[in-house]
């Protein structure tokens, strides 16, 4: 290339490195929807329009970008979209399913807007991922602020436990673990368990069964991929459990446990006996078993769009797979595997790691979580996972070739 052009090149990349370090400390952080709960900044889907806009410079190359709207998940995006209009007009569904579809046709948007900004280079790909280490550690540091501070953040979050700008402790929790999945591996070797660690602390402090769950199996995933040596992990292993047999004995002398906010009274009891009644296990499985009522009433059809959202209940299942299954009958299902298989396969390369515990992470946290395809840190994540995952195939074609 010419001088001018190569200069060119190198200020759309920085444009587009910025731009990806930008939404990821925007969205990924959830700090769009904790500014506009606060009343500080316009509401989420006006800073949406604003990236697509500020995006648009990239349409200029989109013909070298055009493979990372890969065939499957155009398809499925159609698909998603297809089968929430014809749900809506069938069952002429009521303002909760205007609204819902209108939150699906945003999602996959942004979506898309998100996956152009990762796109082509991988340099903008790692940017992102460092911006997710940087929140992934403000995260903790929230969670420890707001256990000694509970008022810290508005007094938006009513469970009495910490949850930082995502004020539900159980998103809190998944973002953490996805920020632990992208930036493990650019953090040095040796430093790797004291990362995993850190973050392990901030899920911890929120006392999600789910994401508790997730970051132990995400852990299992980087030791059978060689992301951290067993040797390090036992070395981790004694020094966390020294630690927290420390804090432990240091909290009984000084903490009264009836002092401590109720949500965290209520998990640390539900810990020591998983068997007793807990209210927020109960309330859930009442929620489940009206969801599975209410798909097995149309399981081949479903009930409409919204239809886990128009009823009597004040939320929704809390499960992916059960909220698709009521709305579209038993299909609805395959929603959430399929997306996440569009934004994985084929998971070879330097990323398997990062695409075989993406896969694992969400697929589990549906089971806990009736919001994947609407919130915007998870859509986020999803583009960044398609993009590291483009970038590897042709990355792999490209050596393939020099190689003959």
């Amino acid at each position: 290339m010419t001088p001018a052009l190569d200069r060119k090149h190198d200020l759309l990349l920085y444009y587009q490195c910025i731009l990806a370090v930008g939404a990821v400390i925007l969205f990924f952080s959830d700090i769009d929807l904790y500014f506009f709960r606060t009343g500080q900044a316009p509401a989420p889907v006006m800073l949406i329009v604003l990236f697509g806009f500020a995006s648009l410079p990239l349409l200029l190359s989109i013909f070298s970008r055009i493979d990372f709207f890969s065939a499957p998940i155009v398809t499925w995006c159609s698909s998603y979209l297809l089968v929430s209009l014809l749900s809506f007009l069938i069952f002429l569904s009521s303002d909760a399913g205007y609204q819902e579809l209108r939150l699906r046709i945003l999602s996959v948007l942004f979506f898309l807007i998100m996956l152009l900004i990762f796109s082509r280079y991988r340099a903008v790909q790692s940017s992102a991922r460092y911006a997710t280490i940087i929140v992934g550690i403000m995260g903790v540091l929230n969670n420890i602020y707001e256990l000694l501070n509970p008022l810290v953040f508005g007094g938006l979050n009513d469970t009495g436990r910490p949850a930082g700008f995502y004020v539900d402790p159980n998103r809190t929790g998944c973002a953490l673990v996805l920020s632990m999945i992208f930036g493990t591996g650019l953090v040095p070797r040796k430093y790797r368990p004291y990362f995993i660690a850190f973050i392990g602390l901030g899920i911890l402090l929120t006392f999600s069964r789910g994401a508790i769950l997730g970051w132990i199996l995400v852990i299992l995933i980087f030791l059978k991929q060689k992301v951290i040596t067993k040797h390090q992990l036992i070395y981790w292993l004694i020094g966390t459990g020294i630690i927290v047999i420390g804090l432990g004995l240091l909290g009984s002398n000084f903490i009264n446990i009836n002092q401590l906010p109720y949500g965290v009274r209520e998990r640390l009891e539900w810990f020591e006996d998983p068997t007793a009644s807990e209210h927020s296990a109960d309330s859930r499985m009442a929620i489940l078993i009206a969801g599975w009522q209410l798909f097995i009433q149309s399981p081949l059809w479903g009930n409409g769009i919204a239809s886990t959202i128009d009823w009597s209940y004040r939320i929704s299942t809390h499960n992916m797979y059960l909220v698709f299954m009521a709305d579209h009958g038993f299909l609805g299902i395959l929603i959430l595997p399929l997306f996440v298989y569009a934004v994985t396969y084929p998971n070879r390369g330097k990323n398997r790691y990062i695409a075989l515990s993406f896969a694992i992470l969400i697929l589990l946290w549906g089971l806990f979580s009736h919001t994947i395809l609407e919130d915007r840190f998870i859509l986020l994540s999803f583009a960044l996972m398609a993009a590291l995952n483009v970038t590897s195939q042709q990355e792999e074609k490209y050596h393939l070739r020099h190689q003959i």
